[in-house]
């Protein structure tokens, strides 16, 4: 077990004041392997993509870094986790926490990066629903 402590980063969540049997706090041991198979390959395209990114006109979004690993900016309701380009599209992975449920999912998005630096923006989206973040 204290291989495991090492390996796997512990996430106790209070999920609405809800206890285990033994007024333990519910548990959630989570851990991302990437596999070497599946490091990204940082293109130029690709490397434009790393960093934090907030939803125009909002405090929060998503860091993304160039291991392929993903995490959430001021938001504990949904946690980025990963992220990956597959078919030319920007495929990132979260965990949603809500309402005594939670989900993981991947959802995979057109993008274009536009701008450079601080002013750089991040496009995503498919058909009629686009969002814009702002590189932070």
């Amino acid at each position: 077990m204290k291989w495991e402590k090492f390996q796997a980063t512990d996430i106790c969540l209070d999920m609405g004041g809800g206890k285990n049997p033994g007024e333990s706090p519910i548990c959630i041991v989570e851990k991302i392997v990437t596999k070497p198979e599946e490091k990204l390959k940082l293109d130029e395209k690709t490397k434009k993509l790393i960093g934090p990114w907030l939803i125009e006109g909002e405090d929060w979004g998503f860091t993304l870094y160039n291991d392929g690993t993903a995490s959430s900016i001021n938001s504990t309701t949904l946690i980025y986790q990963k992220w990956s380009i597959k078919n030319e599209k920007l495929c990132l992975t979260a965990r949603s926490i809500g309402n005594h449920n939670q989900s993981v999912s991947e959802e995979c998005l057109n993008y274009r990066v536009t701008g450079k630096d601080g002013k750089a923006k991040l496009n995503i989206g498919n058909g009629n629903i686009k969002t814009t973040y702002n590189r932070t």
